[in-house]
């Protein structure tokens, strides 16, 4: 027989025993090797769920919870590579995410015109904002405060716009009102914005115009307002 022949048989005789192998190999836990990530157990798992308030156990898998339950239903998730934590019956709740923040209120280095949520007629802030033109930085061609009530500027007897023209009318003024959902801007912002009639509303955002000419009367809405933060 010669060499080639015998490593042909030889070959043939190993692949046989590695298939005899796989076949007969037991499969009942091959689920085990993809099992979670992550599973905690013997804890107390708030849930939040009113149709099963607390939990023993927590599977988590790419990211994705996939199981919630008792100590003996983990095991299934329970793989090769799983990282499981006993947790000595710590407690276990889901994060508490802030997804509503105001970032620009954290006392932005440029503003410096800050206007009392107190004050109910919008006419007496023509002198404190004009005083204010004094405090503003240098080399930047704006001015940016806030603080005022909404509700001042929209009880307002004539435009808004019109009234912070009579405090500064030759460089954008831009007045964040008390819960960041609102501008108050003067003409010249508007222009520089290019905001004028014809400007559609900005995805989740409006421009208040005056019912009569179509003009912007100086008040924008939560987008409309970060829509002209972003001209300057």
């Amino acid at each position: 027989m010669n060499i080639q022949k015998s490593l042909f048989l030889l070959f043939i005789g190993v692949s046989f025993f590695l298939l005899n192998i796989a076949c007969n190999k037991d499969t009942t836990n091959n689920d085990q090797t993809d099992g979670a990530d992550l599973v905690l157990h013997n804890g107390k798992i708030y849930t939040v769920n009113q149709t099963q308030k607390w939990a023993e156990a927590i599977a988590i898998s790419e990211g994705e919870i996939i199981y919630v339950g008792n100590d003996e239903g983990m095991d299934e998730f329970i793989g090769d590579n799983t990282k499981v934590e006993d947790l000595g019956g710590k407690m276990v709740m889901p994060g508490i995410h802030d997804v509503h923040q105001h970032p620009l209120e954290a006392m932005s280095p440029l503003g410096v015109c800050f206007l009392s949520n107190e004050e109910e007629d919008a006419e007496k802030f023509i002198g404190e904002v004009s005083g204010c033109r004094h405090e503003k930085p240098s080399g930047v061609d704006f001015l940016f405060g806030g603080g005022h009530s909404i509700f001042t500027i929209l009880e307002a007897e004539r435009p808004p716009v019109d009234i912070l023209d009579d405090a500064i009318e030759d460089i954008p003024v831009l007045i964040m009102e008390e819960t960041s959902h609102s501008m108050w801007v003067n003409s010249k912002a508007l222009e520089i914005a290019g905001i004028d009639a014809n400007t559609p509303n900005p995805s989740g955002g409006v421009i208040s115009k005056d019912e009569i000419t179509g003009k912007p009367d100086g008040l924008l809405l939560d987008g409309a307002g970060d829509f002209l933060i972003d001209a300057f």
